[in-house]
């Protein structure tokens, strides 16, 4: 630990959530336009939706516009056969803004707190996400998007996490050796395998207290209980 001088999070199910669950967001939405359909049934597609999109992300030189694009194929194969396509442009519009406002999410409690104490600390901070551009906007307007020396974002590499570019990339931008660094996030696949394939210490943010078997690497609840 006396080894680490640079702090990695995740974003969403690490630092920030969702305003309720996505399907609500999508069916109060929905019903702005006409539609009533079931939260219930928008949380399950768009998942489905998301985890298909995911496995091809954005190339590194993708053009303006191209995450717009992206998240538009995204809300539209979630929506098929519930909303009229006429209506799929406007919905996702105001979908898109949505998400991409403070409106739409909350800080966990324990954030703001713990980057204030690590930030007077010795600890430059970063993030790596798999969130689009909006995180910066996002991080700003919920007041701590000034406490990150760098946000490495997967539509700015072309890769996505686990791959090994992303978090390469981060530590390239933040001048961090990776056993000078370490990586906290929520999700194994994502964050932990990832991180361990960088040479990064992988914090495993576990906020429901599902994994209590886990002792493959450090284990913590809170960011409260960060081991430095």
């Amino acid at each position: 630990m006396d080894r680490i001088t640079t702090i990695f999070f995740d974003a969403v199910g690490t630092l920030i959530r969702v305003r309720g669950s996505v399907g609500q967001v999508y069916s109060r939405i929905a019903r702005h336009h006409g539609t009533p359909v079931e939260p219930e049934e928008l949380d399950d597609r768009f998942r489905n939706a998301f985890a298909r999109r995911s496995a091809a992300p954005l190339p590194k030189d993708a053009q303006a516009g191209a995450e717009r694009w992206w998240w538009f194929e995204l809300v539209r194969e979630t929506a098929a056969g519930l909303i009229p396509d006429s209506r799929i442009k406007p919905y996702f519009d105001e979908l898109y803004e949505f998400f991409g406002s403070a409106g739409a999410w909350l800080l966990y409690p324990d954030v703001k707190p713990e980057l204030e104490r690590l930030r007077a600390g010795r600890f430059r901070l970063g993030i790596i996400s798999n969130f689009d551009s909006r995180l910066v906007t996002v991080l700003a307007e919920l007041g701590v998007g000034g406490f990150f020396d760098r946000i490495t974002l997967s539509w700015e590499t072309g890769a996505s996490k686990p791959d090994l570019q992303i978090f390469r990339k981060a530590l390239e931008d933040m001048q961090a050796a990776p056993d000078e660094a370490m990586h906290v996030g929520d999700s194994v696949s994502e964050d932990v395998n990832g991180a361990e394939r960088a040479g990064m210490l992988p914090i495993l943010l576990d906020r429901r207290d599902t994994r209590r078997e886990w002792t493959r690497t450090v284990r913590i609840r809170s960011l409260a209980e960060l081991p430095v």
